[in-house]
This record gives C-alpha cells, structure tokens and sequence, in this order.
C-alpha cells in the first residue's frame, strides 16, 4: 500500500486490494488516476506495466506527470477510457477519491482551515465515508494549524490518529 506522507488514516485499509484513486470521482467523467494512494500485490501485471512504460517517459521536474501517464498506462492495459468499463476480471479497481480525499483539492484549504468555526457533527459527515484524508502539503505546507478542532481538521485528526507527528512541532 502506498500512501504519500500527508495522509491521516482514519480506517483500516486491508480490504483495498490493486487500486488507484479517481482523481475526479464525478459519474461518467474519464479515467483519470492519481499517485497519492495506490496498492498492488506484488506481481500485478497493472503495477508491471504502467512500472515499465514509467521508466521510459518519467520527468523528474514535473510534479503532475506521474498520475497523467498512470492513467494513460491504465487506460492502455485495459483498453477503456472510462474507470467503470474495467473489467471485473482484472483483479483491478478505481476507487472514488472521496475515499482519501472527502473535498477536492481546490477547495481544500478554506475547508480544512475553515474561519468559522466547524460543530464536530459537520466534521463527522464530512469524513465518513472516508478510509483516509490527503492534507496535501504541496498547497497546505505553509499553513499554521490552530490547536482548535473546530478551525483545523488537522487539529481534530491529528492529536488522536498521529500524535507523534502532531505534538513534534511547536509551529502546528
């Protein structure tokens, strides 16, 4: 299983099996996968040859390249353009990103760092339906998380889910 490091875990994991995330979750939209959640077991031919075709056209500079040529690789394998005609005989899935992400990223910020007050019921809805929440450092890094559940969904996760990564620095 591989998540990137900014996720929380909110539930157990062990019934995904070969999965990538849809990075746009809305019914009927192209397949278009992310690398921020994944798993294969070892040997999965998906994992084989999107691997393969990776080490051809990987650029190291291009931060948003890696889910674009998954889903060209994914998209190759199976011979679809849409994530629901895979077929089921593939031991392969495309979960909804909802799963890992409950808000799209453009969103995330004034969602997770909200300047009103979020009642704990409102969070509670919020996450679900989730297995695990992207706090996407790429655009949050800079962001100083307020030790008030009701104005961070970090501050409400973090202390119970990664108490470690949450109490070891005096700048959350």
């Amino acid at each position: 299983f591989y998540l990137d490091l900014d996720y929380v875990v909110l539930n157990d994991l062990s019934h995904y099996r070969n999965m990538l995330a849809q990075v746009e979750s809305k019914p009927g939209e192209h397949l278009n996968t992310g690398v921020n959640v994944f798993r294969f077991v070892s040997g999965h031919p998906c994992l084989q040859a999107v691997l393969a075709g990776l080490a051809k056209e990987y650029i190291p500079t291009n931060w948003g390249i890696m889910g674009k040529l998954m889903s060209q690789h994914v998209k190759k394998i199976y011979n679809v353009t849409m994530a629901k005609d895979i077929p089921t005989s593939t031991d392969f899935t495309i979960i909804p990103m909802n799963r890992f992400l409950p808000v799209h990223y453009p969103i995330l910020i004034n969602t997770f760092w909200p300047e009103v007050g979020v009642p704990f019921d409102a969070w509670r809805k919020l996450f679900t339906n989730s297995s695990a929440v992207h706090f996407n450092s790429k655009i949050t890094k800079g962001l100083a998380v307020p030790d008030d559940p009701q104005f961070s969904a970090y501050a409400l996760l973090g202390p119970r889910l990664c108490p470690l990564a949450y109490y070891s620095s005096r700048n959350f």
